[in-house]
């Protein structure tokens, strides 16, 4: 049942109710002037920054979704998002730094939206929307309608296959190939959040930062979430995130190569050098294996 909720959160779930979701920045037309995606993504940022201020922990690890629901600041930052429906997103597309970092901050942005948008907050986004949380949780972007597996999947890891249902998300003859990044940065995997809290910190990226703040999203993720432990007969167990076990081709070929590419991630920690003496054997790891750690599907809720 709905609650009874007032503007654009009981519009959003009186459609849901009825069928596919909309974009959830098209509760009405945005009436003003068209700005240049880039004016437009720099006022996002802003607003997202604010309400990282406000309303998430200073690590970054969890959300006050009830607080955010409720506070004019939330309201002003859906409104803003309205304006996404007029931006050329095409006129970036040569800028591909400017396009990543886009994506990313508003893959993030999109996911707290859509999370904080529910009159009821699940235990996991995995049983929000009955499963269906990253194809109907969608922005309008110019001429495009663009849901979350659209932003990850399609654009930022090049369209490539979705390691769930092993297909891509873009049609060769799909308009919004047009946005597709030319070269897949592995590092997004440590900088997009999808509201579990075995996720990467919530960050926000400018395109001055961008590579310093996926570098350091990398280093950051790769130390916290890799393990080792060694037996008596100094064979190493190395336990990974599962994120690499699902999207270890992105980062490099079969699990010597993935773990070659963290390893280049991490500082002159202990772990490193341990993994790189593995590596340093012949044939690679073999004194070692390799594990992964379950993921927390909890909701990152403060």
């Amino acid at each position: 049942m709905i609650k009874a909720l007032s503007g654009t959160v009981a519009a959003y779930w009186s459609a849901m109710m009825r069928g596919p979701p909309p974009p959830l920045n098209t509760s009405s037309k945005w009436e003003g002037e068209a700005r240049p995606a880039l004016v437009v993504a720099k006022d996002l940022q802003k607003l997202i920054l604010k309400l990282k201020g406000e309303f998430i922990t200073e690590d970054g690890t969890g959300v006050d979704y009830g607080a955010m629901r409720s506070s004019d600041l939330f309201k002003q930052y859906c409104d803003a998002t309205r304006e996404l429906q007029c931006v050329d997103i095409l006129e970036m597309v040569q800028a591909e730094d400017e396009v990543k970092c886009f994506f990313i901050n508003i893959y993030n942005a999109l996911t707290i939206h859509g999370l904080t948008q529910g009159s009821n907050l699940p235990t996991s986004p995995l049983m929000f929307m009955g499963g269906r949380f990253w194809t109907s949780t969608k922005y309008q972007v110019g001429e495009f309608v663009l849901s979350l597996d659209d932003i990850e999947h399609g654009i930022l890891r090049g369209n490539s296959v979705h390691p769930s249902t092993k297909v891509k998300c873009f049609s060769e003859d799909d308009a919004r190939c047009k946005l597709v990044v030319k070269e897949v940065d592995p590092r997004i995997h440590f900088a997009l959040v999808c509201g579990a809290k075995s996720c990467p910190p919530i960050r926000v990226f400018t395109a001055n930062n961008l590579e310093f703040g996926l570098s350091a999203a990398a280093k950051n993720f790769c130390e916290s979430e890799t393990s080792l432990t060694k037996d008596e007969a100094g064979h190493v167990t190395i336990e990974l995130s599962q994120l690499l076990q699902w999207y270890g081709g992105d980062f490099g070929d079969g699990e010597v190569e993935v773990l070659r590419r963290i390893v280049a991630y991490m500082g002159e920690t202990e772990d490193r050098k341990t993994i790189e003496e593995c590596l340093a054997t012949e044939p690679p790891l073999k004194n070692a294996t390799i594990t992964y750690k379950k993921y927390n599907w909890e909701l990152n809720m403060k």
